[in-house]
């Protein structure tokens, strides 16, 4: 009787007696399973995760197969209704269009002994992009503050935010740069007219128009920033670089173990031969040659070698100039520059130099 067995593996076999006594088998033994239990929950790897907003209205789910189940998947709306019948899938399916809603996707596996198991996610779906933030804290015109901070309002919650800072021409100074937060301290930044503009990333990734260019102006000059250009933005003209200030006797520098000729060298040559530490990721380096003039730097030549080592061409170079020059690696993973060059140096060229 089937009330005698117990959940596990069995074997069974059949054996002929005649009114004897003799015995025969009907042939090997055969073993057979009970399995009572349901298979576990299935494990989603792929799709909205639970509780969670998505840009992307035809999204795909992917799961890990069991061993001789099936699965079949529905997808209720808001009110809890099926939007059609339970639907057969392997261990992927993309959804159909669905409108910006909030939606139930339940999948169900379906074991060999019969019994099942149901995971439900839980996700919206927003297509929409967020509006832009409002200004809300600004220098308001000028400041003499060379980092000055701004802060925005009007946003939807969960939202990340990009900032940026431009320069006359709308070009970009600095950014655009990520937040979770509301604020922003920008700079430092040097003297000259200036712009903000931020916007909102929602919570769905949908990325909406930055807001309304906020003008400002710096009036005071940081130390170590060079007029008009920031030191935090890249590999752009200046950024990086800091001059010659009343109180210094020679530029500031940064890693200078990783260029070469060694810092303060004194070239004899006017096309001096440079290089640098290789940089995992970078596919080439930007460099930049300044000339210290006074308390300024003036760029006299820039470069986009792939290698680790540069010769500078004729007639950019000058007998008894003192050049700063930094390397900027482009690295191919960010598609993009580091936040900070490898390194800044300098070295003085002879009043004898020849070429």
């Amino acid at each position: 009787p089937a009330s005698n067995l117990t959940v596990g593996t069995h074997t069974w076999q059949v054996f002929a007696v005649d009114r004897a006594g003799n015995r025969r088998s009907s042939g090997a033994a055969r073993s057979f399973k009970i399995d009572l239990s349901a298979p576990d929950e299935p494990t989603i790897t792929g799709g909205p995760k639970p509780n969670t907003a998505t840009s992307d209205s035809t999204p795909t789910f992917t799961w890990a197969p069991l061993a001789g189940a099936s699965y079949a998947w529905i997808v209720k709306g808001p009110n809890g209704q099926p939007l059609g019948p339970p639907a057969a899938a392997t261990t992927t399916v993309t959804l159909p269009s669905l409108p910006d809603e909030t939606y139930t996707f339940e999948l169900t596996v379906n074991a060999v002994n019969g019994s099942s198991s149901t995971r439900v996610v839980r996700f919206s779906v927003d297509t929409v992009a967020p509006s832009a933030p409002t200004i809300t804290k600004s220098p308001s015109g000028s400041t003499d503050i060379p980092s000055p901070v701004f802060g925005w309002g009007q946003v939807e919650p969960g939202a990340t935010f990009s900032w940026q800072v431009l320069a006359p021409g709308n070009k970009i100074i600095q950014g655009p740069i990520s937040t979770a937060t509301t604020e922003a301290t920008v700079g430092p930044l040097g003297l000259g007219a200036y712009a903000f503009q931020v916007r909102q990333i929602d919570a769905a990734g949908n990325v909406g128009p930055f807001s309304a260019a906020e003008p400002f102006n710096v009036t005071t000059t940081a130390a170590g920033t060079t007029p008009g250009v920031s030191t935090n933005v890249g590999p752009g003209a200046g950024s990086g670089v800091t001059p010659i200030g009343a109180r210094k006797s020679e530029p500031s520098t940064q890693n200078v173990k990783a260029l070469t000729p060694r810092k303060g060298t004194k070239i004899a040559t006017l096309r001096p031969r440079v290089s640098w530490k290789r940089v995992q990721g970078a596919k080439l380096y930007n460099l930049q040659f300044f000339r210290v003039k006074g308390t300024k730097l003036i760029k006299v030549h820039k470069a986009f070698p792939t290698g680790t080592t540069y010769r500078v061409p004729p007639k950019r170079l000058k007998a008894g100039w003192r050049v700063v020059w930094r390397v900027w690696p482009f690295l191919t993973a960010k598609n993009d520059y580091s936040k900070q060059p490898l390194g800044v140096s300098f070295f003085d060229v002879r009043a004898t130099a020849r070429r």
